[in-house]
């Protein structure tokens, strides 16, 4: 969180930043699927909880077909600056 919060040149103490590490958890963004998961926008999955399975980066894109895997590029490319969907896809590096 302090890397993330530092490249977004957003100061956050180390206390914050681990309150933002506790709410970022897959425990918290399961229990908040319905809420926070593309699904919600997107009509992707059938429950957005699966959006959480396993909190690796990209193992999400295996669970759909081609044909929504280009459908979610093509509506997040519509909503999201291409250096956003890098960071979504690819991690901070």
């Amino acid at each position: 969180m302090k890397r993330l919060a530092a490249h977004l040149g957003i100061a956050v103490t180390d206390r914050r930043a681990e309150e933002l590490a506790d709410e970022a958890s897959l425990e918290r963004s399961r229990s908040r699927a319905a809420d926070i998961a593309p699904d919600v926008h997107l009509g992707l999955w059938m429950d957005p909880a699966r959006f959480f399975r396993v909190g690796t980066s990209g193992q999400w894109a295996t669970q759909m077909t081609t044909a929504q895997q280009q459908r979610y590029e093509r509506l997040i490319a519509e909503i999201t600056p291409p250096d956003l969907v890098r960071w979504m896809h690819h991690g901070y590096g």
